[in-house]
């Protein structure tokens, strides 16, 4: 199994009130579809209207760091309290910007 690099989640409030921000700011609404880069066990997806939801984490056996590959492009793409665990962070906000629809956030 992977390592958890933020086993303390739910005892760190303000990391739970960070993740509420981030939804409200990006303004999800229902018919959008996110991604949620190193979602860890998909903590967002509970803040986020009735949208279509992918979360990719190394948790579950997504390998993140350095880009990743998927077949389609999302509306919004969060990737929170990530990008300073990785390797190659550049390559993976790369990855981000092509997955993401012209008019995405």
């Amino acid at each position: 199994m992977a390592e958890d690099y933020w086993p303390q989640l739910y005892s760190d409030s303000y990391a739970v009130i960070r993740i509420k921000k981030s939804v409200e700011v990006a303004c999800v609404k229902p018919s959008m579809t996110v991604l949620d880069v190193g979602c860890h066990y998909g903590e967002l997806k509970m803040f986020l209207p009735d949208c279509t939801y992918t979360g990719i984490d190394h948790l579950n056996g997504h390998d993140i760091d350095g880009g990743f590959q998927l077949n389609q492009t999302f509306d919004r793409i969060f990737c929170l309290e990530t990008l300073e665990h990785l390797k190659f962070p550049k390559r993976t906000l790369k990855a981000i910007s092509e997955h993401l629809n012209p008019s995405g956030l």
